[in-house]
């Protein structure tokens, strides 16, 4: 007998081709987006490929060195350069200004789910993310929602042991002067740098502090606290985003290596990393799996061109390292309810009138099962029997010409023939 899920098939029953990471995918997608939709985010299609000018302002790098770690492409006819898109704030400004949303009542809270791409040293590598946007709003409580709603959909997932790990970086000038004082401590301390963080920070301090080479992880112990550098009105904002967390009873750690690189990133920044824990309750702090992060790009938009300041805040779920985790509870797609019923076609008459008889069913909002591409009845009926569906449809030749099918009970063999107009209804007889 097959297990239930709220009415729909478990994953351990589900056939083969079903089994595959993206039906899963698809599952979460709809798990998540019933989350999001019913706070009041609605969907977006994202730009992934942008002119190579725009992603390097929205990289904080110049037009020239973006190839360093994002795709370039020429466009055959204009010859202008384009760079496929990383990270998805971007692209939800460009769409926030592109459909004119700032005549919409603000904040606008936009979603999208989708693949990401990143180039690495051994190709494309593709993931899924889904991604949360708000933007219009500088309150806290939009930091806050989507730090809850990235948690929540982590625990409706199956979610266990998951902590919240945040810090914030102030406002751009609070960050310039962290950055300043980052840059100095590592400087007293250059000796004890590995090789490659010496280089690394000439470019961007902020990079080193999650160096997992040994000598700079004991330098990065007691890096200055960027806590420290928020303004008054910083120090406020972070309080508050806090204070909702513990409202909310989520489990959080202040952490100064939350930083995030981008010259857009600001305020509030965090990851929600999964822990494994022993028979003891101790968390393997080692080998935590970040599961989504976000946080505020306050100043992204007055980077991409516009003239006026724009809030907006983000975060990203990562679909596929939530998929990695043993605690990992599958969804089936909604669409997919437990079938009632096998649909077996035989003979080419059959075959070519099926799909009608398939189309009754579905306007009926009646699951069946059916394999439209295998012919003989012994192939069809193992399907129907490895499923455990309690009735099969038998639509043969003879069936065809007359405008009938057979209606099999699977667990006594026992079958009756009706019209295809009086299908339906006798299908809701059966319980």
């Amino acid at each position: 007998m097959a297990q239930k899920d709220s009415g729909r098939l478990t994953h351990a029953n589900i056939p083969i081709i079903q089994e595959s990471e993206y039906y899963n995918i698809q599952g979460m997608f709809e798990k998540i987006q019933e989350i999001v939709m019913y706070y009041g985010f609605i969907p977006v299609h994202l730009p992934m490929i942008e002119h190579e000018e725009f992603v390097a302002k929205a990289a904080g790098k110049q037009p020239e060195k973006i190839t360093e770690t994002l795709y370039g492409v020429k466009q055959p006819k204009s010859g202008d350069k384009l760079s496929l898109l990383q990270t998805t704030a971007p692209g939800f400004i460009r769409t926030y200004i592109d459909e004119n949303m700032i005549a919409l009542p603000q904040p606008v809270m936009m979603y999208r789910f989708g693949p990401r791409y990143q180039n690495q040293k051994n190709g494309t590598h593709e993931s899924f993310t889904f991604d949360l946007e708000v933007v219009g709003s500088e309150k806290s409580i939009m930091d806050a929602l989507l730090i809850r709603l990235a948690v929540l959909s982590i625990e409706e997932l199956g979610g266990k042991h998951i902590f919240v790990h945040i810090n914030s970086l102030g406002d751009k000038t609070c960050r310039q002067h962290y950055i300043k004082e980052l840059s100095n401590y590592y400087r007293k301390h250059i000796n004890s740098l590995d090789k490659d963080d010496r280089q690394l920070l000439k470019t961007d301090p902020l990079l080193v502090l999650n160096s997992e080479k040994e000598g700079t992880k004991e330098v990065n112990a007691n890096v200055p606290d960027p806590l420290s550098f928020l303004t008054t009105e910083c120090k406020k904002q972070f309080k508050e985003v806090l204070e909702y967390l513990d409202e909310l009873g989520i489990s959080y750690r202040i952490d100064k290596k939350i930083t995030h690189e981008l010259d857009s990133d600001s305020h509030t920044m965090f990851e929600i990393r999964g822990y494994s824990e022993d028979e003891e309750g101790n968390h393997d702090e080692v080998n935590s799996v970040i599961l989504a992060r976000g946080g505020r790009h306050d100043n992204l938009i007055k980077m991409l061109g516009s003239k006026k300041d724009i809030p907006a805040v983000g975060a990203s779920i990562y679909v596929q390292s939530i998929m990695s985790m043993p605690w990992f509870k599958p969804h089936s797609p909604r669409n997919l309810k437990e079938p009632k019923v096998y649909f077996i076609q035989l003979g080419t008459e059959a075959k070519m009138k099926s799909l009608a008889v398939l189309e009754h069913l579905r306007k009926a909002k009646i699951p069946v099962m059916k394999a439209l591409s295998k012919d003989s009845l012994q192939a069809q009926l193992s399907v129907a029997e490895k499923i455990g569906v309690p009735y099969t449809i038998i639509f043969g030749h003879k069936e065809a010409l007359e405008g009938t099918v057979i209606i099999r009970a699977m667990k006594n063999r026992s079958q009756k023939t009706v019209k295809i107009d009086k299908m339906i209804e006798e299908l809701k007889k059966i319980k």
